[in-house]
């Protein structure tokens, strides 16, 4: 069926610990050929298969603003219309999205020792874009998602919460490096998923604990 994605329950997965790099229960995730995107739909956990994206948009009044990551290769943001198509920054951009009326991007990369990454406000007058750097994060932001006044951000092997422009680092350093987590779900303040490599992760925002979902039959997985 055209567009179908399949979709996981959670009896798919199993409770394991969170293996340690560079062990080999790590590098089976870091090889394996699935990832999970996890989202909350009607207050409940939903999980299906991730794909790969490098492109980012949203649409603006005139036009669309187009974000482009293409990894160390670079990246760019840019806004189109119907006669022009204007570059605005350079950079990898993760995401474009609007909060509190307000168009924000993300932008990071981490490759080989460089892993940095920064949240952006755009600005729109006479139809014209200029940026503000609003704060940089300890490594490059993967994914995000907002729950009510807050931005909960999954960095390359970090996890933040943004609130009133200003960022906490919850967790630090965590198994997810290099496992790239490519979506957020909050199904509340506290009880925060992960999709990363070979399962999902689940937080505890209150208590800075995790615990990690590993998909059970990752080994009968055949690369596509």
């Amino acid at each position: 069926m055209s567009g179908y994605t399949q979709q996981y329950k959670t009896d798919d997965f199993s409770e394991v610990m969170p293996p340690k790099y560079p062990t080999k229960e790590w590098l089976e995730l870091n090889r394996a050929p699935l990832s999970f995107k996890v989202v909350i739909v009607n207050n409940v956990l939903a999980i299906s298969k991730a794909t790969e994206r490098h492109q980012t948009q949203l649409d603006v009044e005139g036009g669309t603003l187009i974000g482009i990551n293409r990894g160390e290769w670079g990246g760019v943001l840019l806004y189109k219309n119907r006669v022009s198509t204007d570059t605005i920054k350079g950079g990898n951009i993760v995401k474009i999205f609007k909060f509190q009326n307000q168009i924000y991007f993300l932008e990071g990369l981490a490759h080989m020792s460089f892993n940095s990454g920064s949240l952006y406000k755009l600005n729109k007058q006479s139809n014209k874009f200029s940026y503000d750097k609003v704060l940089d994060f300890e490594d490059a932001p993967e994914s995000f998602t907002i729950l009510n006044d807050k931005i909960f951000v999954a960095g390359f092997g970090n996890f933040y919460i943004v609130k009133n422009e200003k960022c906490e680092t919850i967790f630090k350093g965590m198994f997810w490096e290099s496992l790239y987590p490519n979506s957020v779900a909050a199904l509340n303040d506290n009880e925060v998923y992960l999709g990363i490599k070979g399962g999902y992760v689940k937080l505890n925002i209150s208590n800075k604990t995790l615990k990690f979902y590993k998909y059970k039959h990752l080994s009968k997985v055949v690369d596509p």
